[in-house]
Formats: structure tokens, sequence, C-alpha cells
């Protein structure tokens, strides 16, 4: 859900909740009605918060080339949370097929 003009984004949920405790799990998964294909990534690690006008990595690039929607946001006005991984766990179901 796009954020409204004029919105502190500093009220999100989640910005608070990385500077009350900024342990975090990402978690991607891959589904499939196939479910021979099914696939996740768990990544556990700590999250930090990039202000706006700082060093901005070239993931904002890599999702506007990936998301049209993205190209026309000022994303480099926006937080970015980092994540520095400690901790990543695969899982696959093609692996335990036989």
């Amino acid at each position: 859900m796009p954020l409204e003009r004029g919105r502190d984004v500093r009220r999100l949920g989640r910005l608070r909740d990385i500077e009350r405790d900024p342990r975090v799990v990402v978690l991607a998964d891959r589904w499939n009605t196939d479910w021979s294909t099914l696939a996740w990534v768990r990544l556990e690690g700590s999250a930090g918060i990039l202000e706006r006008g700082g060093e901005r990595p070239a993931a904002l690039e890599a999702l506007r080339s990936r998301y049209l929607p993205y190209r026309s946001m000022r994303l480099e006005d926006l937080p970015l949370i980092v994540v520095e991984p400690e901790r990543v766990e695969t899982w696959t179901a093609m692996a335990t097929r036989r």
C-alpha cells in the first residue's frame, strides 16, 4: 500500500519495531500448485535504518528496474531498511524428492 502524501513515514510500525529491537527475520518463499517446486529462504539478522539523503545502495535502482511504479517514486526521500545477515536457512521440496 503506497504512503499518503505528507504522511510521516517514521510512524510506520516496522520502523518503530526496528528502533526498539533491531533483530529481524526476513522470509521469502516460492509457492506453486506443484508442491514439488516449493522453496523458502529465511534470513535472520540485525536491521538498521538509513535516513533519506544518506548513502543509497544499488537496491533502489534494482527496484526501479523490476517494478514500474517505483520508477516515478522519490525513494531517496524515504528511510531505507538495511539488514545485516547473521544466519541464513533454506529449504526446497526438490531436495527432499527422491
